[in-house]
């Protein structure tokens, strides 16, 4: 609008498809001092009289009333149909067309543009020396004050408000997070920020279209922690240059000192974080290396907060505290280390220390020692008589006759002074604890999974060792276990590499190479409880069910049977459901499922003890059983730890005991895919070892090599799986069975893990492998293998089964073997009946 004549404004109707200046426009003209669209077809002009007209696109009054303010200057755009907003001398006001009433209003000074974002969800009011974000209501949402003009702004796709002061492009975001993006050489006016958000569209003040970059990598990253968007925080922390500190103290006063600890290198920071975040290991690297006695008693004080006794420890040791230290290890019933503080103190000639420890073991000796040597005769004569030392309290007596001091006399009432026994002693773990999740974004940083989607079951097995949360240690290995690198393969040159130490089950072999009854329906009619009286007769009300009985009756988990002590109806559902024949492996499990839900509470003096039963929820009357997934997990990497160490017996017994274990748990039905995932590892893992025992008991260098190419084919980790192929290549080698040692050549050095520095020995010989088998080309021996088909390993005869043969399968395990194998016992889980067809697995209810 022009303030010439009250203003005028010019209403120009353009053609739908018009592309360039060749078009004529429609244009109409009419007086007002501002004017804005309130619908499609509809805008509003306030006049000089200060009334509001509603016109159409013909430019003819529709409506007219007064505004809501008889000093009403500006109308802008309400963001949504039917309202606009009208500005007043220090006032906003949100206006609504149809019914004429003021909706909301804001006290903001001189606000000269509206800009809403693209949903119209927001709104910025662009004033001189300010920018106020609000919602569509009017709303505050945050204020920023700038000490120069403000001169335009637009909002990007992310909900990020980019706007341009006099030497400067920033950024603010809904919740008053702020910044400078880059600076200008001279004002620009953005019109528009591109959908990717990294370039902005300006006019200078000579009307010239200039596009200009920004990283708007920090603002982005605010507004994903707003939006607790962790998957996009975690991405950013990993690819993203983002340090500084104002970063850093933008994640603590957030709340997200865990995620600030990504961009920290200076020791004594992370040392701070790493306290408020409350984690104990990060902040112990950080005092190693700063090693202040501050750090160290801020470390001891956070620790003792938590009961990590081994951190509280340390601190003080480093810090000498041996008061506190006696303290601690009093409170722990570590008797063993306060004789060393005795000790200690002894060689310090620290007299009060050493009464104090001799104190709190309760050596009475060692107190009647330290009094004498002080001079205190008479307190250690008090002490010796009072604990019965008869022969110290005689020759006290005769000192203090001697030195003429009058003996003390011994009150009636006096008692030995002695410490309590403990009686549980915590010296060699830590305070117990309730493990409590640290939070998404603690478990996205140390996962690396997206925490906003829920948590995915890795069907990869290359991918187990993450879902599983295995350790990288367990699964390394020791070269010591997997034979040796450097054998005297012959690759047709004079070099040979000198044999080494091998040890456990993937050690030497001496060899040139150093490599049911139906379930009973409890159907009964519920009697109605409490007593009424007929004439006068007394009507007893029924007895409660069991809850056991209930468990029976509710359930079809054999969790749950076992729980109730319902033992054959029980191993009815386990052979019913997955083939179970054999029980005498199960009944440990089935026993401490019973136990685990049994408590005793002890009742009042001369009361016997009263019996109750755990259930898993208030309202649930199902039990609460005692074997849990995540206990499963952690028996899954000792048995991990016993394979890299070639323990192969050991390691099969520890896969076949999480194997019994699985069929007791309950779950909820969002996990039934990550048991079944870890059954499958139990299954391939005993297979494969299976496969290894067999080989070094066979005579028959081929029937090993084929035993030793079918283990390759086992889902293993790929820590493990670079070991096997290893020694399978080498027994193809040594075969001389070029073509078969190439193609698992290939397969090793296809591997990442392959390139690890522990593994780059592996990687030489598989390389030589590799271009002597491709010399050669030949394969001497004929071996039952086809490496370019896919098979499965028969469990019984150890051979493969391809896809096109008939197979039939474990219904517990699912280890496959063949149709004339049907009705034995599966040799891999020991329990289950193969080729019988049954439901499955069931452990969720």
């Amino acid at each position: 609008c022009s303030d010439v004549d009250g203003g005028v404004y010019e209403l120009v109707s353009m053609a739908k498809n018009a592309k360039g200046g060749d078009e004529t426009h429609d244009s109409k003209r009419g007086q007002g001092l501002s004017a804005c669209f309130v619908a499609r077809n509809r805008f509003a002009v306030l006049d000089k009289s200060r009334q509001l007209l509603i016109k159409n696109l013909k430019n003819d009054v529709t409506k007219r009333f007064s505004a809501p303010h008889p000093n009403s200057e500006l109308l802008f755009s309400g963001g949504i149909a039917g309202r606009m907003l009208i500005k007043a001398d220090e006032k906003l006001t949100l206006f609504e067309v149809q019914s004429r009433r003021v909706v909301a209003e804001i006290s903001v000074p001189q606000v000269k543009y509206v800009v809403w974002n693209n949903d119209c969800n927001y709104v910025a009011l662009l004033c001189k020396h300010s920018v106020v974000i609000c919602n569509r209501n009017l709303e505050q949402s945050c204020s920023i004050s700038e000490t120069v003009r403000v001169k335009s702004g637009s909002w990007d796709n992310n909900g990020v408000f980019i706007y341009s002061t006099l030497n400067h492009i920033k950024y603010c975001i809904k919740n008053g997070d702020h910044g400078i993006l880059r600076t200008l050489d001279v004002p620009l006016y953005i019109t528009r920020v591109s959908p990717n958000g990294d370039t902005v569209h300006c006019l200078d003040r000579e009307c010239k279209i200039r596009t200009l970059s920004i990283d708007t990598t920090e603002c982005l990253f605010k507004v994903a922690l707003m939006k607790r968007q962790y998957g996009q925080v975690m991405k950013m922390i990993k690819n993203a240059r983002l340090c500084g500190q104002a970063i850093i103290a933008y994640l603590q006063e957030k709340g997200y000192p865990e995620v600030a600890l990504h961009f920290v290198e200076d020791k004594k920071t992370r040392f701070k974080l790493a306290l408020e975040c409350g984690n104990l290991d990060v902040a112990m690297e950080a005092a190693v290396e700063v090693n202040e006695d501050e750090c160290w008693n801020s470390l001891g004080i956070e620790a003792l907060r938590q009961g990590n006794i081994t951190v509280v420890e340390m601190a003080y040791q480093r810090t000498r505290n041996f008061e506190r230290l006696s303290f601690l290890y009093l409170m722990t019933g570590n008797k063993e280390k306060l004789t060393k503080m005795l000790r200690i103190a002894e060689n310090r000639k620290d007299f009060m220390s050493r009464f104090h420890n001799s104190l709190y073991l309760g050596d009475v000796g060692e107190r009647v020692k330290v009094l004498e040597e002080v001079g205190q005769l008479s307190l250690a004569y008090l002490t010796a008589a009072s604990h019965g030392m008869t022969e110290d309290a005689e020759r006290l007596a005769k000192a203090l006759a001697e030195a003429e001091v009058p003996v003390p006399q011994l009150r009636n009432d006096s008692q030995c002074l002695l410490p309590p026994i403990p009686l549980q002693r915590t010296c060699d773990a830590s305070w117990p604890l309730l493990e409590v999740s640290r939070g998404l974004v603690h478990d996205a940083l140390q996962k690396g999974i997206d925490m906003v989607a829920e948590e995915e079951l890795v069907d990869d097995p290359n991918e187990v060792k993450e879902a599983m949360g295995s350790d990288a240690d367990d699964i390394e290995g020791d070269d010591d276990f997997f034979g040796d690198d450097k054998d005297d393969l012959d690759f047709g040159d004079d070099r040979k590499a000198a044999p080494a130490a091998g040890g456990g089950g993937w050690g030497d072999e001496e060899e040139d190479l150093d490599f049911g009854m139906e379930e009973a329906n409890a159907n009964e009619e519920e009697s109605e409880s409490g007593g009424e009286m007929d004439g006068d007769v007394f009507v007893a009300p029924s007895a409660g069910v069991d809850p056991s009985t209930l468990w029976t009756q509710n359930s079809s988990l054999a969790a749950d049977h076992a729980a109730a002590g319902a033992f054959e109806s029980c191993m009815r559902l386990l052979n019913r459901q997955i083939g179970i024949v054999n029980y005498e492996p199960l009944k440990k499990n089935m026993r401490d499922v019973y136990l685990g839900t049994r408590c005793i509470i002890p009742g009042m003096p001369s009361v016997p003890p009263m019996s109750a039963v755990l259930q898993r929820e208030e309202t649930n009357s199902l039990p609460a059983t005692c074997i849990k997934l995540q206990a499963l997990v952690d028996r899954l990497r000792v048995a991990y730890a016993a394979f890299s160490g070639g323990r192969f017996t050991d390691a099969i017994a520890e896969f076949r005991s999480i194997m019994y274990a699985i069929p007791f748990l309950v779950v909820k039905r969002a996990e039934d895919a990550e048991v079944k995932e870890l059954l499958n590892i139990c299954k391939e893992y005993i297979t494969g070892l299976l496969l290894e025992l067999k080989r070094k008991e066979t005579e028959d260098p081929i029937r090993a090599l084929e035993l030793a190419v079918y283990f390759t084919h086992c889902k293993l980790q790929p820590a493990h799986l670079v070991l096997v192929l290893n020694i399978a290549m080498k027994a193809a080698y040594k075969q001389n069975n070029y073509i078969t040692a190439a193609s698992l050549a290939q397969r090793l050095l296809g591997m990442p893990e392959s390139n690890l520095e522990a593994n780059r020995p592996k990687r030489t010989v598989a390389q030589k492998v590799l271009k002597k088998s491709e010399q050669s080309g030949r394969n001497e021996h004929q071996i039952d293998y086809d490496a370019s088909k896919h098979f499965n390993v028969g469990a019984v005869a150890m051979k493969p089964i391809y896809q096109s043969e008939k197979s039939v399968k474990c219904p517990f395990c699912g280890t496959y073997c063949r149709p004339d194998q049907e009705n034995q016992a599966c040799p891999v889980c020991l329990v289950a009946q193969l080729g019988v067809e049954t439901l499955g697995l069931i452990v969720s209810s």
